[in-house]
């Protein structure tokens, strides 16, 4: 079976997620592609700022249209700090015959070697691996040297230059004129903010 798999804190999912997920579909035709919020980033100590149950809705309204898309609640019902090695075992047990596509941005490739069981990783999966826009990076810096290339395909994707802090830190007004969220995802922020925020 042919599956990709994204995560990330998602906090919050914005357009810019919807795209790489939108472009990828299309150039690579994927049986399955699976979502997965984390519930804490190792790297980041501590959880996402929105709750676990706004990010699910956003991320459930945000993809909807994908027939084979799949938000998997699998870290955040874990309730612990979000290993992906975890993860990857816990999609193999249920497709235990496929070597699933891993989507990393430029960014995080290039310290994927910091990662736990990396080397683990590496023997399981495949890299899908975008660029970011406005991100400057060396890309000699990545794991040429560890991970066999033939495991790796660049993407060439448009991706919008979208911030979750951005959107975070923003007034309701200025993420609706920029169209950062997706429409229905917006409607859901909208009334979080509603309720814990002043507009």
């Amino acid at each position: 079976m042919n599956i990709a798999v994204f995560g990330g804190s998602f906090n919050p999912v914005h357009k810019g997620h919807y795209e790489i997920v939108r472009q990828i579909d299309q150039e690579m035709d994927f049986e399955k592609i699976y979502i997965v919020p984390a519930y804490k980033n190792p790297f980041k100590g501590q959880k996402p700022a929105i709750p676990e149950s706004i990010r699910l809705a956003m991320l459930d309204s945000t993809f909807s249209e994908f027939k084979n898309v799949e938000i998997s609640h699998y870290e955040i019902e874990k309730k612990e700090t979000s290993y992906t090695i975890n993860t990857i075992e816990h999609i193999l047990s249920i497709h235990p015959n496929c070597r699933p596509y891993l989507i990393l941005g430029a960014d995080t490739y290039a310290t994927f070697h910091l990662w736990t069981k990396a080397d683990r990783i590496i023997e399981l999966c495949q890299f899908l691996v975008f660029s970011r826009p406005a991100l400057l990076l060396d890309e000699s810096k990545t794991l040429k040297q560890t991970v066999n290339q033939e495991q790796v395909r660049h993407l060439k994707t448009k991706i919008p230059d979208i911030s979750a802090t951005e959107i975070r830190n923003s007034p309701l007004a200025i993420t609706k004129q920029n169209k950062w969220l997706h429409l229905e995802a917006e409607k859901i922020w909208e009334n979080y903010l509603s309720k814990n925020r002043s507009k």
